[in-house]
């Protein structure tokens, strides 16, 4: 059985403005970290790839505060994850944060 959790990565890129991305794994968070830096994408609407890999130079770092209400928090179910990842980056949207992926 996999236990998921939402996280928050934000992207500090070489051109543009910054921005965060939302997202959720069943992995460590620190391991998903070190795949998205890798350019490790693992569904096709997983949005940070192709802003990230394809301008080398851009930053990405988690950004715990940002999800703290939910990183401790484990989801049986992958929908109820991806429920929560929605209702974080609308949050954020509403706070006035740039975020993409909340997919």
């Amino acid at each position: 059985m996999h236990l998921y959790r939402v996280y928050v990565v934000e992207v500090l890129p070489l051109r543009g403005h910054r921005y965060l991305y939302v997202g959720q794994t069943a992995l460590s968070l620190d391991a998903r970290l070190a795949q998205h830096a890798g350019g490790k994408r693992y569904c096709d609407q997983c949005t940070l790839r192709r802003y990230v890999v394809a301008r080398s130079g851009d930053r990405i770092r988690l950004r715990r505060d940002l999800g703290k209400r939910l990183e401790r928090q484990r989801f049986t179910e992958r929908r109820d994850a991806e429920r929560a990842e929605r209702g974080l980056a609308r949050e954020l949207r509403g706070r006035g944060y740039r975020v993409r992926g909340g997919h």
